[in-house]
This record gives C-alpha cells, structure tokens and sequence, in this order.
C-alpha cells in the first residue's frame, strides 16, 4: 500500500458536476490508483478523484512504471459502473474524454488504441483501468497520466524519446485545475453516454480521433503476438485485425505498436 505523505486537501468544490463527486489532492502518492482503490474499500464515493502532484511508485499497464515528476498532472476517478454497461469501453471512454479536453485547448490529439493519448505522434498521455468486483457492485479506477508541464529532461531517456510535453509541445504552461476541470467535465459528457449504452456514440467519437485504423500493426496479447490491419472496432471497443489469411480476428487487449508497410 503506497505511503500517504499529507493529508488530503478537499479541491471539490472546483469540480464537482455530473459524475463528479468530490477530488482529493495529495502533495504525493505511491499511486493514485491504489489510494483510489483504498479509499473504495472504505466506502468512498463514486466520482472521488484522487490528485496527486507527483507519484513514487506510479504505474501503467502491464505493470510498467510510469515516471511522474512535478508538472504532470495525476489523477485517478473511482467510479461504481451500472452492471449493464460493458466495461471495455470504459478505456476508451477515458480516452476520449482526455483527447477531446486537449482539442479544447487546439492541442490535435489523437489516440492510439486502445487508450494512448497521442500528440505529434508522441504520448501525451496513459490510461490505467482497474477494477475490483464486490457482492454489491464493481469498483473500477481510472488512472490518468498526462505530461501537462513535464520538463522531459527529468525522464529516463528511454521514455523521453516517446513522450511529449504539452507545456513544451504548445511553448506555455497549463494550469493543472483547469485542465482538469475540463477533462473531468468532458469524461462526464462521455460517461453519461456509457450509463445510458449509447455505446455507438463512443465508438464513433473514438473512431474519429483514431491513430490506429489503417495502419499496419502488431498487438501484443496475452496469447502471444499477432499481425495485421487495423480495420475498425467493435461495439465493445475491441479492435478488429484484418490478418495476412483474410480473416477478421477481434483483439480484446494488448499493446499496440505501429509496423512500417511493406517490411
């Protein structure tokens, strides 16, 4: 369980709308997910942000680090989904709210599937979804890294090549609470569409902001890898793979990197 440096400090009134029930900043985390996933067992409340400036032990899929100095911007949404909605549309959902609120601020964000916030074919931002199923309800956390006002040089280089600052893209800072505040106002706009099962809606609005139909890639999946083209995604967000062969195979997860044509 991550160390908890300070006590919270209730931001709520800031942000409190739509699916939005209270944030909670922290000056650090281990992880926002996992305090999230605490205060859940403790009975939070759907829509409890937890902010944090900078995180210790941040993760990404995969169990992969991801590297959160000062200037990014961390949060993570607990949320108590209907039992009716299907829950793989809740990476994309996120996806597509972070990538709207960017295009908000004229940044051209795309998204590489199934959740990967691209800018100038960089990452802006990462997605963690994970959830724990109760006799009563499903408890699911959304994480969100966004490299808001990342200073690059404070990342490995490994990661530095990959990434992208939106302060240094956009040549300005951002204000943390406002980008916020759209981000979450915009994932309540798309989250209301996923309680109510317009899951056509999100596909569209996914497929619109797509960085991934039409190319050539390969999926690491839990089975092994597999090659093809990206044609579409299904209702539940699962992208579909048009394969050497001719056939059409439905890839529910898996890491999605981009092969150069004719290699």
């Amino acid at each position: 369980m991550p160390k908890v440096s300070q006590s919270p400090v209730d931001i709520s009134p800031e942000f409190v709308s739509g699916c939005i029930a209270q944030v909670l900043q922290y000056e650090e985390l281990g992880s926002t997910n996992l305090e999230a996933l605490r205060l859940a067992k403790k009975g939070a409340l759907s829509g409890t942000v937890v902010l944090a400036r900078r995180q210790t032990r941040g993760r990404g899929r995969l169990d992969r680090t991801w590297e959160s100095p000062e200037g990014g911007l961390y949060f993570s949404l607990l949320l108590r989904p209907p039992s009716s909605a299907p829950l793989s549309l809740l990476p994309l959902t996120a996806a597509l709210a972070v990538a709207s609120a960017l295009e908000d601020y004229g940044v051209p964000a795309r998204i590489r599937w199934p959740n990967d916030v691209l800018v100038d074919g960089k990452k802006a931002a990462g997605i963690l979804l994970e959830l724990e199923t109760a006799p009563d309800a499903t408890v699911v956390v959304i994480g969100v890294g966004l490299n808001l006002n990342v200073d690059l040089s404070m990342l490995s280089a490994e990661i530095r090549g990959q990434a992208v600052s939106l302060a240094q893209y956009c040549g300005h800072p951002f204000d943390d609470h406002e980008v916020l505040g759209v981000i979450l106002r915009r994932f309540s706009e798309f989250y209301g569409m996923f309680c109510a099962g317009q899951s056509q809606r999100l596909r569209s609005g996914w497929i619109e902001k797509s960085d991934t139909l039409g190319k050539t890639v390969r999926i690491q999946t839990p089975e092994g890898p597999v090659e093809g083209a990206a044609v579409d995604i299904d209702a539940n967000g699962f992208l579909l793979l048009l394969l050497p062969s001719g056939i059409v195979r439905t890839v529910t997860a898996g890491d999605c990197l981009y092969l150069r044509e004719g290699r």
